[in-house]
């Protein structure tokens, strides 16, 4: 009995590792927009938003998650 217990936890913790990374990459932000600081207007990829098309000095991504009021925005405009 013990043995079995040892092993489910050591396929547990070898799952976790494993999936880590996988999970990692999957939410890595695209690259950087062509227009940089000087984007026309506002710069969405899937989920990410381009912080410069907002105004913000700062290159980079953030992340809207689905669901979320700012994601509403995002999608439906007013």
């Amino acid at each position: 009995m013990k043995m079995k217990k040892f092993r489910g936890t050591v396929a547990v913790a070898a799952s976790l590792l494993l999936m880590g990374p996988a999970v990692e990459a999957a939410a890595a932000p695209p690259p950087p927009p062509a227009c940089g600081y000087n984007c026309p207007g506002l710069v969405v990829v899937g989920n990410w938003l381009w912080l410069p098309s907002i105004g913000v000095d700062q290159y980079q991504w953030a992340y809207v998650t689905p669901g979320s009021p700012y994601w509403h925005l995002l999608r439906f405009p007013a």
